[in-house]
């Protein structure tokens, strides 16, 4: 390996059998200390590196942002403007912020909403690892953001469909809050958060329905859902949400799990 300088650059010349040491060097913080008369050694400054990054907080809150977009479990409806924002903390927003002026992150929009999904902008982030801004937009596969609006789309047509929804996630449940909050308020569709996470909604008309109809029965016994769905004539999971609202109504106990009592 041979060191040589040109006007103020220096340059390294190696084999090839130097490489994977190259390799290891690469992007360090090195230090020169000369042992004697024209012998240095080359040393891997960690301190330094340790020094840096406490330095540069938002190193650590970019990767904190980047992990949530990232994370599966973390659903489409938390990933959407006004809804991510809440998963951050106050000094994290700044940095938010500037991830999505220098385009490391964007905005995906579909027709017929007003609000965007945020996603990594992962090619540019791949070919611009090293740097905090993007020289060029570059073109993005948006598979996974349309991913996240079908699902919320396929929890708005189940529900227009069928009268009812078992919502897994508050990001989901917050979106469909959204859209028919006028319904909410006018107490036209009534929901119920089960200690489950789960959020357990239905409209208002076959919730009565159902529950009329179940009360009638005047069970004495403990119950299944299962030992009474040939009765009611409605699937299972509808049967399911009336049960977790007439349980907060108090009409109903739930003796062990999948085992329901009317009070």
């Amino acid at each position: 390996m041979k060191i040589v300088k040109k006007a103020k650059t220096y340059f390294i010349n190696y084999v090839p059998e130097e490489v994977e040491l190259l390799d290891k060097l690469k992007d360090s913080n090195l230090e020169f200390n000369e042992i004697t008369s024209n012998v240095y050694s080359l040393v891997v400054n960690k301190h330094m590196q340790k020094e840096e990054n406490k330095a540069n907080p938002k190193i650590d809150i970019k990767k904190k942002i980047i992990s949530l977009l990232n994370d599966k479990a973390v659903s489409g409806g938390d990933k959407i403007e006004g809804n991510f924002e809440k998963l951050l903390r106050k000094e994290d927003l700044s940095i938010f912020q500037e991830m999505l002026k220098d385009k490391e992150i964007i905005i995906y929009h579909l027709p017929k909403y007003k609000k965007g999904i945020y996603q990594i902008n992962t090619i540019s982030t791949e070919k611009n690892a090293s740097k905090s801004t993007f020289e060029k937009p570059i073109k993005k596969d948006f598979t996974s953001a349309k991913e996240m609006v079908e699902e919320t789309n396929d929890i708005i047509s189940f529900f227009e469909s069928n009268g009812y929804i078992i919502i897994k996630n508050q990001g989901d449940a917050m979106v469909f809050t959204d859209k028919y909050s006028d319904r909410v308020k006018a107490g036209e569709i009534i929901g119920q958060k089960s200690f489950d996470g789960s959020y357990y909604v239905i409209d208002s008309d076959n919730y009565k329905k159902i529950k009329n109809k179940l009360l009638a029965f005047k069970i004495k016994d403990a119950f299944t859902i299962d030992e009474i769905k040939d009765r009611l004539s409605f699937p299972d999971d509808e049967i399911k949400v009336v049960l977790e609202i007439l349980k907060e109504e108090c009409l109903v106990i739930e003796k062990r799990k999948s085992k329901y009592l009317l009070v």
